[in-house]
C-alpha cells in the first residue's frame, strides 16, 4: 500500500472516531479547574498527589475506556478512548489499530491519536516492522483548522532512518489485542524548534490506556 494510500485510511478512521468520541459534561468540570506545570519546570505536589501535576487528582482512565498520559511533570486524563482494532474493522492490513480520545475542556480539547503500523501488512500486533505513534495536542474548540495549538507531543519508535534527528525513537510498548496499551519513552514538543533547549524539547512519558472498540 502506498503512503497515500495509508493517509487516507488514517484521515478517514479519524473522522469516524472524532464524531463518535466527545467527551462529557462531567470531565469538563472534572478538569477545567485543575492546574498544570510547564515543561521543564520543577514538580509539584498536590494533595494527596506523588510530586507532579495531574488533571485530574483521582487519577486514572474512569469507566470502560480512558487514557492517562504523563510528559515530564504534567499529567492528563481523558476519560474517553475509542478504537478500531484488526483489518475487518480499519479496512488496512497495514493499520491493525487506530484510535481517537478527546476531553472537552471549558474552551479546549484534549486530544490524543494512537496507531500502530504493520509493514509487513499482516495486520499484526507485535513483531518485526510493527510501530506504535502517538500524537497528543490540545487545541481551541472553536478552531476548526486546528492551527492554535497551546500543547503539541508526538513520539514513536519508528525506525532511526525515518526518525532523522527528531531525538526519537526509543517508545517502548504493548498491545494486549483487544484494549490495553501501553507505552513509554520519549516525547517531543512540537511547538518548539529543533535548537531549542533539550530539556523543553524533549521530556519523558508514560501512556496507560483502555480503549473501547468501535
Amino acid at each position: 500500500m502506498s503512503v497515500r494510500s495509508r493517509l487516507v485510511v488514517v484521515v478517514g478512521l479519524v473522522l469516524v472516531l472524532v464524531a463518535c468520541g466527545g467527551g462529557s459534561s462531567a470531565t469538563t468540570q472534572q478538569l477545567s479547574g485543575s492546574t498544570t506545570t510547564p515543561t521543564g519546570a520543577g514538580p509539584t505536589t498536590t494533595p494527596g498527589g506523588s510530586g507532579s501535576d495531574t488533571t485530574n487528582p483521582g487519577g486514572g482512565p474512569s469507566g470502560d475506556s480512558g487514557a492517562t498520559l504523563t510528559i515530564g511533570n504534567e499529567t492528563w486524563v481523558l476519560d474517553s478512548f475509542r478504537c478500531v482494532i484488526g483489518e475487518e474493522n480499519t479496512g488496512s492490513k497495514d493499520f491493525p489499530f487506530t484510535s481517537h480520545g478527546q476531553t472537552d475542556l471549558s474552551d479546549t480539547y484534549l486530544i490524543l491519536e494512537a496507531e500502530i503500523q504493520d509493514w509487513e501488512e499482516v495486520g499484526k500486533f507485535e513483531g518485526d516492522d510493527v510501530y506504535l505513534e502517538l500524537k497528543f495536542v490540545e487545541r481551541p474548540i472553536d478552531n476548526a483548522r486546528a492551527t492554535d495549538l497551546s500543547v503539541h507531543w508526538i513520539s514513536s519508535d519508528l525506525p532511526e532512518y525515518l526518525q532523522g534527528d527528531s531525538g526519537l525513537g526509543d517508545l517502548e510498548w504493548s498491545f494486549d489485542g483487544t484494549t490495553n496499551l501501553v507505552a513509554e519513552g520519549t516525547f517531543r514538543n512540537m511547538l518548539l524548534d529543533d535548537d531549542a533547549d533539550p530539556a523543553e524539547l524533549f521530556a519523558h512519558g508514560k501512556l496507560e490506556a483502555v480503549c473501547e472498540p468501535w
